[in-house]
């Protein structure tokens, strides 16, 4: 996540979605609203120019190898 330039919430969001959390789980984890967490993680797919949560992961995972995060 470190070529997004993603804040710290950005990275907390995508290491929790690349976990299987949903929106309202995440935002519950993170003490934030769920319009928070959906507004976020439009930042992100801007940044990775894709369109749909599954491709946010499979994109997070193959730049940033997410998995060695969330093992």
């Amino acid at each position: 996540l470190m070529g997004l330039q993603a804040g710290p919430r950005q990275k907390d969001i995508a290491i929790l979605l690349a976990r299987g959390f949903t929106y309202p789980e995440v935002a519950a984890e993170l003490g934030v609203s769920v319009s928070s967490v959906v507004t976020q993680v439009r930042f992100l797919f801007q940044k990775l120019n894709v369109n749909s949560r599954e491709e946010l992961v499979v994109a997070l995972g193959q730049q940033y190898e997410i998995q060695s995060l969330i093992s």
